[in-house]
């Protein structure tokens, strides 16, 4: 997000700026419900709009048995697994209910995750660890 928010051109120099920012605010997540767009970003007003407008940031998952509902950003892909069995669907912004993969392993963890093509993304399972970050605080 903090690079997105920088532009190519200035990632150098603004992203540990943008996060020392966001962390120090609790902010560990690239989702927020601040509505004020952050200081030191290089996007304009409607890009940082279309930014956050893209993001997998209000993903909906349902477990049900065998299957999962998930509501996530129109375009993004929705991936199910069962162990390391896939399934891949892209997402009309509608709910949409998938069948996980047949299992072969009765211990085979199941899970969903959506990816935005900015590669943001919302997940269950194991792979729901990877939406935040654990901050130490700096000198």
């Amino acid at each position: 997000m903090c690079e997105q928010m920088a532009t190519p051109l200035h990632a150098t120099t603004l992203v540990p700026d943008l996060f020392r920012a966001a962390t120090s605010r609790g902010i560990t997540s690239p989702d927020w419900t601040a509505n004020a767009r952050p200081t030191g970003r290089q996007l304009e007003p409607d890009d940082y709009t279309t930014l956050l407008r893209d993001r997998a940031t209000g993903t909906i998952f349902t477990s049900g048995t065998g299957e999962i509902t998930v509501a996530g950003p129109p375009g993004a892909t929705i991936t199910a697994w069962t162990g390391p069995a896939l399934v891949q669907h892209r997402s009309t912004g509608d709910p949409q209910t998938i069948a996980y993969p047949p299992r072969n392993d009765e211990h085979a963890p199941t899970g969903a995750a959506v990816f935005t093509r900015r590669g943001d993304l919302a997940a269950t399972g194991w792979m729901a660890a990877y939406h935040h970050i654990d901050a130490e605080p700096g000198p």
